[in-house]
């Protein structure tokens, strides 16, 4: 997802003020509970993010939904509807799980392959790739039969493509390269 400015300063004030407040892990959990049924609730997000329904109307709805969440979650999420910012939420949800997993010394890794791997081999994959970043790795396992072989991992920013396919891509550019140079 790319970063959308507005949303890195909601998350990044929503963040900080759970920090003084030292409920962190609450506004967080509260946030991705949130966006979970911001996401998977087609319905429910239209009517928030609806220009043609009234303010007043998405408040009740938003009072109703969260009246057992911590003050400061309702009162944010009061805000961003008064001010017309609801459609930013998945952006907020997004950036905020970022500057959690910043702070937590956590980062995000994907690892694809071409059929499922054993668990145990997951776990190898996922402490060795723990030791190289010095940081706690959570792992999505991606089976994607197209690599036909090996695996793909992608963490910070960073590629590491060792699937059969992208070694059968290299093979066939570098023989087109050496019959083009032939001729």
């Amino acid at each position: 997802m790319k970063p959308h400015p507005l949303a890195k300063r909601y998350a990044k004030a929503l963040y900080e003020l759970a920090d003084e407040q030292q409920t962190v892990k609450t506004v967080y959990d509260e946030v991705n509970s949130f966006g979970s049924l911001f996401e998977q609730n087609n319905q429910f997000r239209n009517f928030l993010c609806s220009p043609e329904i009234e303010t007043r109307k998405k408040l009740k709805i938003v009072e109703q939904l969260l009246k057992d969440s911590s003050p400061l979650f309702y009162n944010f999420m009061v805000l961003l509807v008064k001010k017309g910012r609801q459609t930013l939420f998945s952006h907020i949800v997004f950036e905020m799980g970022r500057i959690f997993d910043q702070r937590n010394n956590r980062i995000r890794a994907q690892l694809t392959t071409a059929i499922a791997l054993p668990a145990e081999k997951s776990k190898e994959i996922q402490s060795m790739l723990s030791k190289r970043f010095g940081s706690q790795v959570l792992l999505e396992t991606i089976v994607d039969p197209d690599l036909l072989g090996g695996m793909v991992i992608r963490a910070e920013g960073r590629v590491l493509d060792a699937s059969l396919r992208s070694q059968i891509r290299a093979l066939t550019r570098s023989m087109y390269q050496s019959k083009m140079s032939a001729v």
